[in-house]
């Protein structure tokens, strides 16, 4: 029998209901979170390179970097090799700072929610479902108004 990948990952655990009923809370709410990350991270992934997309057709390829690079040098080589790979924070950045994509701050209203729902999750702290539900209701002007 061929171990799943997630037990080749973290090897053997305790059931969350067991780590509860040891008074093992802080390692629960760990693998709530793990669990979390694990399912709103790619959703997050697929926003934000939608997201890219729409300022790829509007402003260039280039739009990532063509005025400001980000801060780390593996993100400045990842956005010149491809604009969808520009992170949350790199684009918030940009739209509130840069002149050129002033017409664009409408839309912080769904980059400040997803940074701060990704970022808590790449850190291993809870999301709660409002915070989450945020971010869909922004997402989801933002499709809506892509068909106008």
């Amino acid at each position: 029998m061929v171990p799943s990948p997630q037990l080749q990952e973290y090897g053997v655990e305790f059931h969350p209901g067991a780590l509860l009923a040891l008074d093992r809370r802080s390692e629960f709410e760990f693998r709530f979170c793990r669990g979390q990350a694990g399912l709103l991270l790619p959703i997050l992934d697929n926003m934000r390179i939608e997201f890219c997309g729409y300022l790829v057709r509007n402003y260039g390829q280039d739009w990532p970097y063509k005025w400001s690079l980000p801060e780390f040098r593996d993100e400045a080589d990842a956005v010149r090799e491809n604009a969808l790979a520009c992170g949350w924070g790199h684009m918030g950045w940009l739209i509130r700072k840069i002149p050129e994509l002033k017409p664009e701050r409408q839309w912080l209203q769904l980059i400040d929610p997803a940074t701060n729902v990704r970022n808590k999750l790449a850190h291993c702290r809870f999301v709660t479902q409002l915070e989450y539900e945020e971010v869909l209701k922004q997402y989801l002007s933002f499709v809506k108004s892509k068909f106008k």
